[in-house]
C-alpha cells in the first residue's frame, strides 16, 4: 500500500495525562537521574534472533560497554556488546541456536566503563523461560475412527510463525500404541476395537501429537441416529431421523427416548413410540410437551438417549443402536472480552466489549427486545461514590461496544450489564483499578485501526511472537501525538506496542496496547463444484482459486460425521489458535468465538489497553524483562504483602492468601485474585453440532504470500441419480448356486426404467427357474448369455434383483452386472473363488538331499497316498471327492531356507498352515522374520526396502501384544532386545535366589529367561544392564544348582544352551551330559521316547518314501530339544557331527516354507526326481484331496481333545437361521494336566454369515474359557489360554445373509494344539437341509413367483367401452 494511503490506516495515539494536585510522592531524597534501560523479551525459542533493546538517557562516563548475555545455566549461549560514546537508543541481535535444549535460562546484562570489561557499572540477572517450539504442525488424518487393516491418510502442515512454509528441517512420523493398559495377557483382542494410537511428529526437536481410534464393527444393518447436541427446549419438537446402511431396511422399529435430570438418582420412565413400517430412511418427533411430563417442567440440561431398535422382515434380524443428546436453556449469556478484573488510567477512555450469545456459542438472531441497561458505580480518591446508568442497544454483531470516560479522580469502577427477556436475566460486571503512578502522571497509547492485517499501514508496534520487532523514540513536543507504521508477517498473531517515557522525578510511566494481526491473505481460496461435465455421478471436477504458484490442498468430510464435530478441516481458527501459543505468556487482544454456521468456530479480535496496575507489571504483561536504574513502580502492597508466608497483594493495598487465587471467590473488592495469568482468561462454551451434507475445504500455502482459507466449506451432493450395489459371497463350493443381490436404488425426483445386465462368461451359467417357481436343487436347467431385466423405480424407491448362477470352473472368476438408465450407467464386477466341496485331508512327505560328500545319491520315489480311482468297487462311500486331489512338490535350495517373498513372512501359514491370529502367533512371525532378516544382513542382501516392510511391518504388528515375560520375549532372539531394551527391566526385577522368577521347578522358564538375557547383555547399558547382568548370574546359578538332578531330554538341551550363551562354567558338563542321553536311528535326535522314522517301502527294489500318518505325543519336545542341542554342537564348532541332527530336524517337517513349487491336480502314483549339483537342497511333496465321511479324516496318535457339536440347529422355513453348540475338553490328562495354547476352527456353510457382536455376546454369557474369537474366511475361530478337563460348550448363532441354494454337505470342525501338532482333533457336521434347498427357496432369482422380490410385468388395466371396440376392429379385418 502506498504511503499516500495513510489516511486508512491505523493511527495511534500516545498521550501524557496529568494528575492535578494529587501527590503520591513519598522519598524526598534526591536520586540521581535514570541513565539507562536495558529491554528484552522473556521467552527464548530455538533459531530465534532475540533483539534487545538498549537506550542510553544520560552518559556519565566517556564510553559505556554493555554486554547481553544469554546463558544455559552456568554456559553462555550467546552474548553481543554495544558500546556507547554518546546518549542514543540502539537494536541488539542476538541468535539462539537451532540446537538449543531446554533448561535454565537466564538474560545477563553488564554494563562497564573500560574496554575490558572490568570497570562494573551495573549488572542485573533476570530468568528467561524457554520455549523449544519455533514452528507449527498440524497434523490431519481422513478419518477419525479406522477398522482392522484400514489405510490411515494423513496430512502434516508445517508452519513457521509468520504463515509461510518452513524453509529448512525435517520431519520425523512415527505411529505408535498406547499402552496404557499394561501386563495384559497375549492373547488379546489386541487389534479389535477401542484401542488407541497415536501419531506423532517430531519437527526441530518438539513433538506433535494426533491422536486416532480404531474401532471393530461389521454390522449388516447399520443404524446411523443423525441428531443434534444441542436441543434448544424452546422448539416445540425434538427432531431425529433413522438413516439405514447401504440397501434398505424393510420392516419396523421401536424408539425409545431416555431422560436423565442431573442430581435425579431415579430413572425416569422412557417415552416410547413404534413405527409399524419403515422403508430405509425415517424421521420422529417428539414433542417437548412429552418431555416435561416426564422430566419436569424445567428440562434444561436434560441428557437425552434415544434408543432404536430395527427389525429387517427380510432378514429377520434385528440390531439395536443409540444417539445422545442435550437440551439446553434458549436464554442469552454474556461475556466480558478480556476478563472481568482490569485496570483504567485516570482521564482515558475505558473500553468495554461485551458479547452476547446462547447457550451453544451461537450470536443472538432475535431482532426483537435488544436493548440491554448498563449500571456505573464509580468511587472517587476523595472517598465519594458516583452512580449512573444508562440503556445501549445489542449491535448487529450480537456485540455490546461501550466506552465510559473516566474521570481524573476516579479511583474505582464497577460497570454491570444487564439483560431481560421477560422470562430470564443476564447479568455480569467488570471491576477496574486505577493504574498506580507515584507522580500521578498516565502514559496511554490507543488505537482507531480495530482490524489490522498485514500489509496495511498500522500502528507503531515493537513486540510481537515473544520478540522485540521494532522499537524506536517519538519526541512529544504535546501532550498528544499520532505516528503510523506498516504492519509485518513478523507481528503475526498478536502484537503489543509499549511506550514508556522518564519523567522529571526519575519516575518511569509506560503503557501498552495489544492488538490481533491477521496474518491470513485478503484472498479468499474459492472453490467450486462442477458438475456438468459427468452427469453420472461416479466422478465430480472441483475447481480451486489461487495464487498460481500456490500449494493446495482439499479436504472432504461426511455430513454424518460432521455432525458428531469431528472435523478435519485446516481452519483459520485453528491456526490462529496455534499461534496464540507463542504469546501466551503475555497480554493478548480482547477476542471472543463464535459458532455460527456448519459449527465453524469464527473469533473477533479487538485491541486491548494494558491489565497492568503499575509500570513494573506493564513490562511484565507485554512478555518483556526490563533493566533499569529508571524508578520503575510498583503498587504499595506488593512491599507490604510477604510473599514467603503466602500472601499476595491485592491493588487496593490489601492482601490475600496464595490459595485463593483464582478461586472463584473474590478476596480482593477489585478482583485482582481473579486475574489470570498476565490478564488472560481461559473460557470454554460447548461446541454445537449442525446437520449439513458433504463439506469441501481446502487451503493454499504460498512460499511468499503465506496461507489462504477457504472461507466457508463448499456443500458437495455425491449421490447418484441411479445407484446400483452387489452382493455375493467372495468364495463358494463346488456346485452351490449363488444368488447375487443387486440393491437398485432412484435418488432422482422422476420415475426410472433401468435395464440390469448380467453379462455372459464362460465360468458360469444362468440358472433358469420353471414356470411356478419350480425347479431342481442339483440340476437346473441354465442357460449362457447376456441376461437382462428391466426394473421400474419411483423417486425415491429401492428394490431388490437378484441374478441366479452356477459356476462350472474351479477357479476363480470376475463376474460382472451392469445397470443401465436414460439418467446414467453403472458397472459392478466382483471376483469370486470357487473350491471343492467335501473337507480337505493334506498329507506332507519331506526327504533331505545332501550332495555334499557325493555327487549323487539314490532318490526315493515320493508316493502319492491318492488312489487312482475315487470308486471302490466294493464300498458304496467314494474315496474322496473326484477331482479334488492336489500334489505340490517343492525344492529349497539355500542355507537357512525360504526367504521374505512377501511384505512380511506370515510363518504360522507358511510353516504349519494353520490359522493365526493371537499375540504369540504374531511375535513366531516376527522372530522367523529376524532370522532370515539376520542372514540376509549377513550375506549382504539385506535392501532397505525389504528391511523396511518385513521387520517395521511386522514389529508394528506385533507390538501390542508384547508382554515382559521370558517366555515371549525370548522368542524373539537378540535383535528384538535391540529394538525394545526396556523389556529387559521386567525381567530383571523378577530376579529372586531362592524362587528363580517364582517357580521353583520351571526349569526351562528360567532357562528361557537366561537366553534372552544373555543375548542382550551386551546391548544394555546403566542400571537396566547392572540389573539384567545380575538376574543372569541368579538364574545360571539355579539352573546349575538343579542340572545334575535334570532327566527329561528337552530340560537338559535348553539349559546347555544356556549355559553356552552365559559362558557357565557348566558348559562342558552339559554338553558332555545331552551327547549321552541322545538317540541314533540313521539321524541323531533328543527325545523321552523313540520316534519312528518316515516310512519307506520297497517295491521292484525301488524304495518308495512315505508319509508319517500321525506324530507320538512327545514330537513338539523332540524338535525344541534337538534344535536347542544342534546350537549347542554349532557353538562348539562340532560341525561335522551337528549333520545327521540337522537331517533328522528336517525329516520332521509338517508343511512347506519353499522357494519354488510345481502343482499337478489329479495326481496319483508316486514323484521321482533327478538330481544333479553340489549342495543340500530339501525336497518336499504335499497331497491333498478332500474327503465326505468322518472315518476318512486324518486322526492323531493319541487322542488329546475330546470334540462334540452337541446341538446343530436350523430354523426358519428355509433354514435361515443356524444355532451351533459346540463342546470341548483336554483328554490326556496323563501327558499333561492342561493343553496349553489351543485354537478350535469351525466352518460356516457359504452364504452364513457370524456377527463379531454376537460372538462377544455368546462368550461373555456361555460357559467357554476363550480369551479371544473372531469370524473370518467363512471359519469361526476361538482361541484358548489352554483346555483341561472340564467340558466347555459355546453357542453361536449364524444367518444366512446370502442367497445360496444347494449347498456342500460335510462342514469341517477342527480343535488342535498350537505348539504340539500331534494333538488334534477333527470332525465335521452336515447340512442335508440346506443341501436340498433349490435357488427359489432362497429367495436367490427375480424369476421366483412366490418371493417378495419377483419382477413380474404389471397387469394391464382397460375399460369394457375400449375391450368392445377392439374385438369388433378385429373382426372386422377377419371377415373382410
Amino acid at each position: 500500500m502506498a504511503v499516500s494511503t495513510i489516511a486508512i490506516g491505523l493511527f495511534v495515539l500516545a498521550n501524557i495525562v496529568d494528575g492535578g494536585n494529587i501527590n503520591y510522592l513519598t522519598d524526598k531524597r534526591l536520586k540521581p537521574p535514570p541513565s539507562y534501560a536495558v529491554v528484552a523479551p522473556n521467552r527464548v525459542r530455538p533459531n530465534q534472533v532475540i533483539q534487545v533493546y538498549i537506550s542510553i538517557f544520560q552518559l556519565r562516563y566517556p564510553l559505556l560497554n554493555i554486554q547481553t548475555t544469554i546463558r544455559r545455566g552456568d554456559e553462555e549461549v550467546v552474548s553481543s556488546r554495544e558500546t556507547f560514546r554518546a546518549a542514543s537508543t540502539r537494536m541488539t541481535q542476538l541468535k539462539i541456536p537451532e540446537d538449543a535444549e531446554p533448561g535454565n535460562y537466564t538474560l545477563l546484562v553488564e554494563g562497564s566503563n573500560d574496554d575490558h570489561m572490568i570497570m562494573t557499572v551495573f549488572r542485573n540477572e533476570s530468568k528467561l523461560f524457554f520455549d523449544q517450539r519455533h514452528v507449527s504442525c498440524f497434523i490431519f488424518t481422513d478419518q477419525r475412527r479406522y477398522q482392522k487393516r484400514s489405510t490411515v491418510n494423513f496430512r502434516v502442515v508445517a508452519l513457521d510463525p509468520d504463515l509461510t512454509p518452513v524453509k529448512s528441517g525435517s520431519i520425523d512420523i512415527y505411529v505408535k500404541v498406547s499402552l496404557r493398559e499394561a501386563l495384559k495377557p497375549v492373547i488379546q483382542s489386541r487389534r479389535d476395537g477401542g484401542t488407541l494410537k497415536y501419531m506423532d511428529g517430531y519437527l526441530k526437536g518438539h513433538q506433535y501429537s494426533k491422536s486416532l481410534q480404531m474401532n471393530n464393527y461389521c454390522e449388516y444393518i447399520l443404524v446411523y441416529i443423525i441428531r443434534t447436541k444441542f436441543v434448544l427446549f424452546v422448539y416445540t419438537y425434538m427432531h431425529d431421523s433413522f438413516t439405514l446402511n447401504s440397501r434398505p431396511v424393510r420392516g419396523n422399529a421401536t424408539v425409545e427416548v431416555e431422560l436423565k435430570v442431573p442430581g435425579l438418582d431415579t430413572d425416569l420412565p422412557r417415552i416410547k413410540d413404534t413405527y409399524g413400517m419403515i422403508n430405509g430412511e425415517f424421521s420422529f418427533n417428539f414433542p417437548m410437551d412429552r418431555l416435561r411430563e416426564v422430566a419436569g417442567q424445567d428440562i434444561a440440561s436434560t441428557d437425552v438417549t434415544v434408543h432404536a431398535n430395527v427389525y429387517d422382515w427380510y432378514g429377520l434380524e434385528s440390531q439395536s443402536f443409540s444417539g445422545y443428546s442435550k437440551i439446553i436453556s434458549s436464554k442469552y449469556y454474556m461475556r466480558f472480552l478480556g476478563g472481568k478484573v482490569r485496570a483504567f488510567k485516570p482521564g482515558q477512555k475505558f473500553p468495554l466489549h461485551i458479547a452476547m450469545f446462547t447457550k451453544d456459542g451461537r450470536p443472538i438472531s432475535s431482532k426483537f427486545n435488544r436493548m440491554v441497561r448498563i449500571s456505573t458505580m464509580v468511587q472517587r480518591v476523595a472517598g465519594s461514590t458516583h452512580k449512573e446508568e444508562k440503556t445501549q442497544v445489542i449491535s448487529e454483531d450480537s456485540m455490546v461496544h461501550y466506552v465510559y470516560q473516566t474521570s481524573i479522580d476516579d479511583k474505582f469502577i464497577r460497570i454491570g450489564v444487564a439483560y431481560s427477556s421477560g422470562r430470564e436475566t443476564a447479568y455480569e460486571d467488570v471491576t477496574a483499578y486505577r493504574h498506580y503512578t507515584q507522580a500521578n502522571q498516565y502514559l496511554s497509547v490507543t488505537t482507531s485501526t480495530m482490524q489490522p492485517m498485514v500489509d496495511n499501514y498500522v500502528v507503531f508496534t515493537i513486540v510481537a511472537g515473544g520478540n522485540i520487532i521494532l522499537g524506536n523514540q517519538l519526541f512529544m513536543n504535546s501532550k498528544q501525538k499520532t505516528f503510523s507504521l506498516a504492519v509485518s508477517r513478523a507481528m503475526v498473531p498478536e502484537a503489543r506496542i509499549i511506550v514508556w517515557t522518564l519523567l522529571n522525578s526519575g519516575e518511569m510511566i509506560t503503557d501498552s496496547l495489544s492488538f490481533h494481526v491477521d496474518g491470513v491473505r485478503n484472498e479468499e481460496m474459492k472453490i467450486r463444484i462442477n458438475r456438468g461435465k459427468d452427469f453420472s455421478g461416479d466422478t465430480v471436477e472441483i475447481n480451486a482459486f489461487t495464487d498460481a504458484s500456490a500449494f493446495t490442498a482439499f479436504s472432504v468430510e461426511q455430513e454424518k460425521v460432521y455432525r458428531l464435530g469431528w472435523n478435519s478441516f485446516f481452519t483459520k481458527h485453528m491456526v490462529e489458535q496455534d499461534l496464540m501459543g507463542y504469546d501466551n505468556h503475555a497480554n493478548l487482544s480482547f477476542s471472543h468465538t463464535w459458532w455460527e454456521e456448519l459449527a465453524r468456530p469464527h473469533a473477533t479480535y479487538f485491541p486491548a489497553p494494558s491489565f497492568a496496575i503499575d509500570a513494573n507489571k506493564t513490562f511484565t504483561f507485554t512478555g518483556l524483562v526490563i533493566v533499569t536504574d529508571a524508578g520503575l513502580t510498583r503498587i504499595d502492597a506488593d512491599d507490604n504483602c510477604n510473599h514467603t508466608l503466602g500472601y499476595l497483594p491485592c491493588w487496593d493495598g490489601g492482601c490475600y492468601r496464595i490459595e485463593d487465587h483464582c478461586s472463584g471467590s473474590r478476596q480482593c473488592e477489585e478482583g485482582a485474585d481473579e486475574l489470570g495469568p498476565y490478564g488472560r482468561i481461559d473460557f470454554h462454551v460447548d461446541v454445537p453440532i449442525w446437520p449439513n451434507q458433504w463439506l469441501v475445504s481446502g487451503f493454499s500455502l504460498d512460499r511468499e504470500k503465506g496461507l489462504s482459507f477457504t472461507e466457508l466449506p463448499v456443500k458437495l451432493d455425491t449421490t447418484r441419480s441411479f445407484f446400483m450395489i452387489m452382493e455375493v459371497p467372495s468364495s463358494c463350493k463346488r456346485g452351490e448356486q449363488l444368488g447375487v443381490q443387486m440393491s437398485v436404488f432412484n435418488h432422482w425426483d422422476q420415475s426410472i426404467d433401468a435395464i440390469i445386465v448380467l453379462r455372459d462368461s464362460e465360468d458360469y451359467r444362468f440358472i433358469r427357474v420353471e414356470e411356478f417357481g419350480i425347479l431342481s436343487s442339483y440340476n437346473p436347467r441354465t442357460t449362457r448369455g447376456d441376461i437382462q431385466t428391466m426394473v421400474t423405480l419411483k423417486p425415491g424407491e429401492s428394490k431388490f434383483v437378484h441374478f441366479p448362477i452356477l459356476p462350472i470352473k474351479m477357479k476363480s472368476f470376475k463376474l460382472t452386472i451392469e445397470g443401465h438408465s436414460f439418467v446414467n450407467s453403472m458397472t459392478l464386477s466382483k471376483t469370486i473363488t470357487v473350491t471343492w466341496d467335501g473337507v480337505p485331508n493334506t498329507r506332507h512327505t519331506p526327504f533331505l538331499v545332501d550332495l555334499v560328500n557325493s555327487g549323487s545319491q539314490v532318490m526315493p520315489f515320493l508316493q502319492i497316498p491318492i488312489p487312482q480311482r475315487f470308486v471302490d468297487p466294493g464300498m458304496r462311500q467314494h474315496r474322496y471327492v473326484p477331482g479334488s486331489c492336489k500334489v505340490k512338490v517343492s525344492i529349497i535350495g539355500d542355507v537357512v531356507g525360504t526367504g521374505l517373498y512377501r511384505s512380511y513372512l506370515t510363518a504360522y501359514n507358511n510353516f504349519d498352515n494353520m490359522m493365526y491370529g493371537n499375540g504369540e502367533h504374531y511375535l513366531y512371525n516376527f522372530a522367523t522374520n529376524i532370522y532370515w532378516l539376520r542372514f540376509l544382513d549377513t550375506a549382504n542382501y539385506l535392501t532397505t526396502k525389504a528391511l523396511r516392510s518385513a521387520a517395521v511391518g511386522s514389529y508394528n504388528i506385533c507390538l501390542p501384544t508384547f508382554r515382559r515375560t521370558a517366555a515371549v520375549l525370548c522368542a524373539g532372539n537378540d535383535r528384538l532386545q535391540i529394538w525394545k531394551p526396556d523389556t529387559m527391566k521386567g525381567w530383571s526385577s523378577q530376579s529372586n535366589l531362592t524362587n528363580a522368577y517364582g517357580m521353583p521347578t520351571n526349569v526351562s522358564m528360567t532357562a528361557m529367561v537366561v537366553i534372552g538375557l544373555a543375548n542382550a547383555r551386551d546391548l544394555l547399558s546403566g542400571e537396566v544392564q547392572s540389573k539384567a547382568v545380575a538376574a543372569l548370574h541368579s538364574g545360571t546359578q539355579y539352573l546349575e544348582e538343579w542340572f545334575p538332578r535334570l532327566v527329561d531330554p528337552f530340560e537338559i538341551c535348553i539349559c546347555a544352551y544356556a549355559f553356552e550363551v552365559a559362558r557357565s562354567n557348566y558348559r562342558s558338563v552339559s554338553f558332555a551330559k545331552m551327547r549321552e542321553i541322545s538317540r541314533e536311528d540313521n539321524y541323531v535326535y533328543w527325545s523321552p521316547e523313540k520316534i519312528a522314522a518316515n516310512p519307506v517301502e520297497f517295491i521292484n527294489a525301488i524304495p518308495y518314501q512315505k508319509f508319517r500318518e500321525s506324530s507320538p505325543p512327545s514330537q513338539a519336545k523332540a524338535n525344541q530339544a534337538t534344535g536347542y542341542a544342534l546350537m549347542v554342537y554349532l557353538r562348539n564348532n562340532w560341525f561335522r557331527r551337528s549333520e545327521p541332527i540337522m537331517k533328522w530336524l528336517n525329516s520332521q517337517r509338517n508343511y512347506f516354507a519353499a522357494f519354488d513349487a510345481t502343482t499337478a491336480p489329479e495326481a496319483w502314483g508316486a514323484v521321482t526326481c533327478d538330481v544333479q549339483g553340489t549342495g543340500i537342497a530339501l525336497y518336499q511333496m504335499s497331497s491333498t484331496v478332500n474327503v465326505e465321511y468322518p472315518h476318512q479324516l486324518r486322526q492323531p496318535h493319541t487322542r488329546a481333545f475330546d470334540l462334540e457339536i452337541e446341538d446343530l440347529v436350523f430354523k426358519g422355513r428355509n433354514s435361515s437361521h443356524m444355532e451351533m453348540n459346540i463342546c470341548v475338553r483336554w483328554t490326556a490328562t496323563h501327558i499333561s494336566p492342561n493343553s496349553g495354547d489351543a485354537i478350535l476352527e469351525v466352518d460356516i456353510p457359504t452364504g452364513f454369515f457370524v456377527q463379531k457382536n454376537m460372538l462377544r455376546k455368546y462368550q461373555r454369557v456361555g460357559r467357554i474359557d476363550s480369551q479371544r474369537s473372531r469370524f473370518s474366511k467363512q471359519k469361526v475361530i476361538l482361541y484358548f489360554d489352554y483346555l483341561d478337563d472340564v467340558r466347555q460348550c459355546f453357542f453361536f448363532p449364524a444367518e444366512r445373509w446370502y442367497s445360496v441354494a444347494n449347498m456342500t454337505i460335510q462342514n469341517r470342525v477342527s480343535l488342535y494344539s498350537t505348539y504340539e501338532r500331534g494333538f488334534f482333533n477333527n470332525t465335521m457336521y452336515t447340512t442335508y437341509s440346506l443341501f436340498h434347498l433349490h435357488i427359489c427357496q432362497v429367495c436367490g432369482s427375480f424369476q421366483c413367483p412366490y418371493c417378495p422380490f419377483y419382477n413380474a410385468a404389471g397387469h394391464l388395466t382397460t375399460s369394457p367401452f375400449v375391450f368392445i371396440i377392439c374385438i369388433l376392429a378385429v373382426l372386422i379385418v377377419f371377415f373382410r
